[in-house]
């Protein structure tokens, strides 16, 4: 599946995340993540000395539905307010549903599309990449970029497959607005959208990686040349 119904469906979660977020007595930052059957909401404390992880909802995916599984808040005082909330705002519990959601911009939308093509290179490619839903291991929704990752590390820490294994890690780091993203050690630019890939997987299991590096490569050209 492409990313773009994907994020369209996780609409309703950033709704219901902003809701919580106005009854916080901090300042924060969100986010929303879908990886494999688990999304997650959580918002951070972004002023001095305020906690990394304020509050965190946890919802799994269990096909047609979605299952509220858990409210974490740090401020313990605070858990049944924003439990309430929570329960207040719950979107339609059906996933991915079948509406209209968010609204990128042809730029964003851009990114996405060279973005899938590339991890589409390693999706089912070999054992540990039974990717779900769509092409990532996880699909993050920040306040500033999408971040998108497909990582296999199969095998990689069993001391009884020490010659086959997969240690491969690919990230899209999409911004929602220009100029917001820094780019540093092994990564690389497609316009504004920065791409990390490593391969750091045994001899034997080096294929997919070549075929993602290959249309990194493509769509770096189709990029340079519109």
């Amino acid at each position: 599946m492409a990313t773009i119904p994907l994020l369209h469906a996780l609409l309703p979660f950033q709704q219901l995340l902003n809701s919580v977020s106005k009854q916080l007595p901090v300042k924060s930052a969100g986010s929303v993540s879908l990886s494999y059957s688990t999304i997650k909401l959580k918002l951070a404390g972004t002023e001095a000395n305020s906690p990394a992880l304020y509050f965190q909802c946890v919802f799994q995916i269990q096909q047609p539905q979605v299952k509220l599984v858990n409210v974490y808040v740090e401020q313990k005082d605070k858990q049944d307010e924003l439990t309430f909330v929570v329960n207040a705002h719950l979107p339609d519990l059906s996933f991915p549903a079948n509406k209209g959601g968010a609204t990128y911009t042809p730029a964003v939308i851009r990114y996405l599309s060279m973005a899938d093509a590339i991890a589409r290179q390693g999706y089912q490619c070999s054992s540990g990449d039974d990717y779900r839903p769509g092409y990532y291991s996880e699909i993050m929704i920040g306040e500033t970029q999408l971040t998108l990752k497909q990582i296999n590390r199969y095998n990689s820490r069993s001391l009884d497959h020490h010659t086959d294994y997969h240690l491969r890690e690919l990230e899209f780091h999409i911004p929602l607005s220009p100029g917001e993203l820094k780019f540093g050690f092994e990564e690389e630019a497609i316009g504004e959208m920065k791409v990390r890939f490593t391969d750091r997987s045994s001899p034997n299991n080096t294929i997919c990686g070549d075929r993602i590096r290959a249309q990194i490569e493509v769509e770096k050209q189709r990029f340079a040349q519109s």
